[in-house]
């Protein structure tokens, strides 16, 4: 999604038809989540179109954030602030639940419809990670792991846009996605 067609998005939005935000792991780090949700704040009520912007966390990208926070904060991590800062900010977190978790295979098999799809797409990530080309080695036979990515991308709702910095083949298909500067840039006027 080009930074003008997430413009045109935002102006289309209303409280009636709300655009939804979902944030990937890297959009809600140090204070990226914080700062969205102020500009968010300050943009519906400058423009007085409060909730017409929503911001979902999907919950497998809370779990990414609570383990950083934790593991940084160790027993000074309070859970509760967290989830205090959440209900206050109008931030989403819906379950992972059996419809999301059936939403997320769909998307995932209409993406990489056989088995070999989903191996190479697996196998071209792992060498773009290592810094290998993919086709200089062919995909190996033995099974290779999906990473938490795979699933936040499949569970993006088909009407919301994911707002993520992440370039990787996970994210790759998902076609309503901008990133972090493009959706913080449009709240700001830029």
């Amino acid at each position: 999604m080009t930074p003008s067609e997430f413009a045109n998005e935002l102006a289309a939005a209303t409280a009636e038809r709300p655009l939804i935000l979902t944030l990937d792991t890297n959009a809600v780090f140090g204070k990226k989540l914080v700062k969205l949700a102020e500009e968010i704040n300050r943009w519906g009520t400058a423009s007085d179109r409060v909730g017409a912007l929503k911001l979902r966390v999907n919950p497998l990208v809370f779990v990414e954030r609570n383990v950083r926070e934790r593991r940084k904060h160790g027993d000074r991590f309070n859970p509760k602030t967290v989830l205090e800062f959440l209900a206050s900010s109008g931030v989403e977190v819906p379950p992972f639940d059996l419809e999301m978790a059936d939403r997320a295979s769909a998307t995932l098999v209409s993406w990489h419809p056989e088995k070999d799809d989903w191996t190479r797409a697996k196998w071209e990530r792992v060498c773009e990670l290592y810094g290998v080309k993919s086709d200089a080695k062919s995909v190996p036979t033995r099974q290779i792991s999906a990473t938490v990515d795979w699933f936040i991308a499949g569970a993006v709702e088909s009407d919301a846009v994911l707002v993520t910095d992440d370039t990787g083949a996970e994210f790759k298909k998902v076609e309503r996605r901008v990133t972090y500067a493009v959706a913080s840039g449009a709240l700001q006027g830029i």
